[in-house]
């Protein structure tokens, strides 16, 4: 099964790798690493990009992500994304641009759902913390 990092006529070079391992019968498993995305810089403004490449990231990775289609009917300040994977914890992230402002409304959100369970991770995320998000999403 192909990741959603392979397109339609190529693999990316973790199941490239997985399936050479298979396919030539190798008996150790060789340490593969996912490669780790790179944000280029078209993926960092504005806000939405950045976002859309966030949720990119972090579904190939098996994490179920939702993002409220409009925060018209959502309460001022609620989070962008919610992320779950199973035997993870809980991911409640604002996403902003590296100038971006939280606002106190967001704050208070993100501040409440740490407050609710050790097991959720409320952070404000940016383009400059990309290396660190990553870990966070499991690469």
């Amino acid at each position: 099964m192909a990741c959603r990092l392979c397109s339609p006529t190529a693999l990316c070079p973790t199941c490239q790798a997985l399936l050479d391992r298979f396919t030539h019968g190798l008996t150790q498993t060789p340490d593969v690493r996912p490669p780790r995305p790179e944000l280029a810089a078209e993926d960092m403004r504005p806000e939405w990009r950045f976002q859309a490449r966030i949720v990119q990231v972090a579904e190939a990775q098996g994490w179920r992500v939702f993002h409220p289609n409009t925060n018209k009917r959502n309460r001022a300040g609620y989070w962008d994304l919610t992320m779950v994977r199973p035997a993870w914890k809980m991911l409640c992230i604002e996403v902003k641009t590296n100038t971006g402002v939280v606002e106190p409304e967001q704050q208070a959100w993100l501040d409440a759902a740490k407050a609710s369970r050790s097991d959720v991770v409320a952070e404000v995320w940016r383009p400059k913390d990309w290396q660190r998000l990553l870990t966070l999403l499991g690469y």
